[in-house]
């Protein structure tokens, strides 16, 4: 069989045009998969004249002071790309391979303020300020269910399908407090500091949009523009709402989608 569509067997399409090349196989999307994570700062109170009785079941003396959302791959922003065919078949890429703009500028060094003794702090310092903590156990982060409808494309390595919404909340997940502080000596230190009680179940808060209206990827000389999103968890990213249980630090992925763009040319 002779294979067309190959600059050996070009297409006739007439005397004055003929296709040399035909891309059967090309990807109608790409989809890249972003991975954020977050840091903070807290911080206790010294006080005197404290309760020398023992401190009440789910009191803590860190609270969080600031935080901020990153990129957990701070170098080049995604973590996986994958071209999906109109059929739905997906090949893994390099990162190397593609080119992504626009893509929202978050960076560790951006805190953003919290009251103090709104939220707890897990592993803050017995001794004022603590410096930037990521490896508490919590607060953590999470991302926010999007809404959209569905695009009919499946997002790689799940069973979701991609939604048509621009936009998705990512927020900390921690532990509210619920009374104000009181002081308390500290029996494991023999100091005094200021305690306050949290709730007994998590809460999402801090919430910031992500929004990929901007997002523009390059892939083999084509440009492709973002058309959705999802958010794709596993059951270890899951938190729990059991109070003295760790707070995953493993939110999940976004998954952008990003639609191949008609190419004008001119003869």
């Amino acid at each position: 069989m002779v294979a067309y569509g190959s600059k050996a067997n070009p297409v006739d399409l007439g005397p004055f045009s003929r296709i040399v090349e035909v891309h059967w196989n090309t990807a109608k999307y790409v989809a890249i998969s972003v991975q954020l994570t977050r840091a903070f700062h807290a911080r206790t109170e010294a006080c005197s004249g404290g309760d020398p009785s023992p401190v009440p079941s789910r009191y803590s003396a860190g609270y969080i002071t600031e935080a901020s959302f990153y990129y957990a791959n701070e170098s080049s922003q995604i973590s996986d790309a994958y071209a999906i065919t109109s059929k739905g078949g997906a090949t893994a890429l390099e990162r190397s391979a593609v080119t992504v703009t626009g893509l929202p500028n978050w960076l560790k060094t951006d805190f953003e303020a919290f009251s103090s003794w709104a939220y707890e702090a897990d592993g803050a310092s017995l001794s004022g300020d603590s410096g930037t903590d990521i490896g508490a156990e919590f607060p953590g982060c999470w991302w926010q269910q999007p809404v959209g409808g569905d695009l009919g494309v499946t997002v790689p390595h799940s069973a979701l399908h991609f939604l048509d919404a621009h936009a998705a909340d990512f927020a900390m997940r921690g532990f509210a407090f619920t009374t104000g502080p009181s002081c308390y000596l500290d029996t494991l230190t023999g100091l005094e500091f200021m305690f306050a009680q949290r709730a007994g179940a998590l809460s999402d808060f801090g919430a910031k949009s992500f929004s990929i209206t901007d997002v523009s990827i390059q892939w083999k000389s084509h440009t492709y523009k973002a058309i959705g999103l999802q958010i794709a968890q596993t059951e270890e990213d899951q938190p729990t709402d059991f109070p003295d249980s760790a707070v995953a630090q493993h939110p999940g992925l976004l998954w952008i989608l990003a639609e191949r763009q008609k190419e004008t040319t001119t003869s």
